[in-house]
């Protein structure tokens, strides 16, 4: 197998960190400690289809979002 391609399946698991506003009800919010909402009930289906781990950053505003990228 060519090196680039061993590569690249290495990286297809990475641990991604995506930041939110945990303030938007229905759409993120934390729930019991639990990040939750229709967004991140979203996000964490396509991971589990395309087999990735999320985690999540809590932001205040969404300048604090763009200042993390």
């Amino acid at each position: 197998m060519p090196c680039w391609l061993r590569r690249r399946r290495r990286r297809r698991n990475r641990l991604k960190n995506l930041g939110f506003r945990p303030s938007r009800p229905p759409f993120s919010m934390v729930v019991d400690g639990v990040d939750t909402g229709f967004s991140v009930d979203l996000l964490n289906a396509v991971a589990d289809q395309l087999g990735r781990t999320v985690t999540y950053d809590r932001k205040d505003s969404f300048a604090d979002i763009l200042g993390a990228v």
